[in-house]
This record gives C-alpha cells, structure tokens and sequence, in this order.
C-alpha cells in the first residue's frame, strides 16, 4: 500500500525544518491519496505517480508485511549546487542550467545542542548565489548542521540538510571575505562563475 500526504513546503519547514527527522508524524493523518499495490513477488516494484498529484509536493508512504518507509518528495525544477566549505550556493534550473535569480531561500540552524533555531533568510543574487553560513551576529561555532529550503514560485521547491563544513569555522572574519581568498576553488566548485553578493 502507498500512502500520499499533501505538503505545503514552506510552512512545513518553518514547522520542522529538520523534517527529514520527522517523516514519520505523518503517519498519524488521514492520507490524500491510497493505492494498493502488489508486488506479485518482485524484489522490485515501479510506482508511477498518479496524476492528481503531478506537480505536487509530498510525503509517500510506503507499507507492506514487514516494512514502512517515508519518503518526502519535492516537484521541482530546481538544481541547488552547495558549497559546504564555504558555505555557499547556487541555484539552476535543472533543465537548462540557466543561474536563477531572486530564489527565496530560508535557512534554520541545528546546534551541537540540538537546538534548532531560525538563522537567516533572502534571495539569491543575480549569479544565483547566496551566502546562507554568513549571518549577521551568528557564530558558526556551535552550528552542527544547516537545513536549508530554496523556494520559487514557478519552479517549486527543495529542501536539503547540511553539515556545517564552512572553512575555519572558528575563523571570525565573514564568509563573503572567505569566499574571497578562496574564489578559485568556488569557480572550480560551480564551473566558473561567482561574482555578486
């Protein structure tokens, strides 16, 4: 049996944005969709999406005798390319690969504690880029990983987590002065490119 829970991505990251973590909860509401499927024995199984949720984002789940899993799946036309060292990224459209501009992307922060806190928000520049380890009165310090959701009307929406692996974390100087000193391996990282933000 495969189960499809509706998700609106923006508000149910604002709610858990370490969701990947969470999947599970979903399992206790009332599913869009239902649909029995069997396996006739294969190791196997292709599932097509069905129709009525084309080009939505979701939660499936999937059940059989001895198994359950959750998979959150995202229509979206996006290519993020993160660079963790820097902590920096930019964003694509996955077809063309054409740089996007004026992405909304929002970023929560887990601490070493656990802690999960809103770090930062705003667009990419007109590269695509944006800088989401550098915040203004944040200390990189004691972030243990970074969720970040990147959002745009027309081409959807992903939602990714990362470690942070921003280069000299216990270094005070901004990330955008970093990205500076290391803009050759930044070019490399995204194929050329850079510049703004």
């Amino acid at each position: 049996m495969v189960k499809y829970y509706l998700i609106d991505a923006e508000i149910l990251f604002s709610r858990s944005p370490f969701v990947k973590d969470q999947a599970e909860k979903f399992s206790y509401v009332k599913p869009y969709h239902v649909l029995e499927q069997s396996s006739n024995n294969q190791e196997e199984v292709l599932v097509a999406m069905p129709d009525n949720l084309i080009g939505k984002n979701v939660v499936i789940e999937i059940n059989s005798d001895d198994i359950q899993k959750f998979l959150i799946f995202y229509s979206s036309q996006l290519e993020v390319q993160v660079n963790e060292a820097l902590g920096v990224l930019k964003v694509f459209h996955r077809d063309t690969m054409e740089p996007l501009p004026r992405v909304y992307v929002k970023i929560f922060s887990k601490a070493k504690s656990g802690a999960e806190n809103f770090y930062k928000d705003g667009f990419t520049d007109i590269t695509g880029k944006f800088e989401y380890a550098n915040a203004s009165g944040k200390s990189l310090n004691e972030v243990d990983k970074f969720s970040i959701l990147v959002c745009d009307r027309e081409y959807g929406s992903t939602i990714n987590e990362y470690k942070n692996l921003a280069e000299g974390a216990t270094d005070s100087r901004p990330v955008h002065e970093k990205a500076k000193r290391y803009g050759t391996a930044a070019r490399g990282a995204y194929g050329g490119g850079g510049g703004g933000g």
